[in-house]
């Protein structure tokens, strides 16, 4: 393997160093591939993100298009639930409410975490059913859940963990996103336990460890203020909305309100009890 690639936005990738793998690489299961990091930026991703990554500068995104941009376990599932509903399901009578969010607002960037053979192995037999009906004529390895978001009805709920810089330079000219961050002790808290949970991943190291990992910027997704910084830049873009997943919880209502307008869409008073 090349030690270093260019991705179509200029940016180089680099195989991580032997260093970073016996301090953290070594603490996870060894992945496809091995791990990279992209410059500049210090962007840490498995293996199979630059292929994807690439894919992404081609996607053809669509003007209703809304993205709920994060950094991991900072509030996105939570997100996702609320515009989900809020767009298409404010009366609760839509008939796919109870299907898995992982099947309503798909993940952009999944892919570079979740090969074929991996979901075979974690009990995903249904995802791979519904991208085969969804998506007949196309090659499991150009990507499940990139390919099953191009054929997703409007308007799509994109959730997206991949920073504003790696993504195409003129995206928030036509699309809207949402960003979601959250205190860095408790994102370093839930993030920790979600590593321990994938057994794609099965991580072996310490709460201390990890936390240690996200602060120096040599953990998976980092570096996290870089991400964070990125979109706060932007805040009054009139595509970018920016929220603190701790004031969604102060004042879910209030911060419905905000969410709705930003949206462009009304709801009743009943519709936003629902969709909170």
């Amino acid at each position: 393997m090349d030690k270093k690639r260019k991705l179509l936005t200029g940016h180089e990738v680099e195989d991580m160093s032997e260093e970073w793998q016996a301090k953290v690489g070594n603490d996870m299961e060894p992945l496809p591939g091995g791990f990279v990091k992209i410059m500049p930026g210090g962007w840490i991703y498995p293996g199979r993100a630059p292929f994807f990554l690439d894919k992404i500068q081609s996607f053809q995104f669509r003007e209703d298009d809304v993205i709920v941009m994060t950094y991991p376990k900072c509030g996105t599932t939570w997100m996702q639930e609320i515009l989900w509903t809020m767009l298409h399901n404010p009366d609760l009578k839509h008939p796919q409410a109870a299907a898995p969010i992982l099947e309503r607002s798909l993940e952009i960037d999944l892919d570079i975490l979740i090969s074929p053979e991996e979901m075979k192995k974690n009990n995903m037999d249904t995802t791979l059913t519904i991208f085969r009906r969804h998506c007949p004529n196309k090659k499991i390895e150009d990507g499940v859940f990139i390919q099953m978001l191009e054929v997703t009805q409007s308007p799509r709920i994109i959730k997206c963990h991949f920073p504003l810089e790696i993504l195409p330079p003129h995206l928030l000219e036509k699309v809207k996103v949402v960003y979601v961050t959250r205190n860095p002790k408790d994102m370093i808290v839930s993030y920790y336990h979600l590593l321990k949970y994938l057994t794609f991943f099965n991580y072996k190291g310490s709460l201390e460890k990890h936390a240690k990992e996200v602060i120096s910027d040599e953990a998976m997704f980092g570096p996290f203020w870089r991400h964070v910084h990125q979109a706060w830049e932007k805040r009054y873009h009139p595509n970018l909305h920016f929220i603190f997943y701790e004031d969604l919880k102060k004042d879910i209502m209030g911060e419905l309100d905000k969410l709705s307008d930003f949206v462009g869409i009304n709801l009743t008073e009943q519709q936003k009890q629902n969709v909170s």
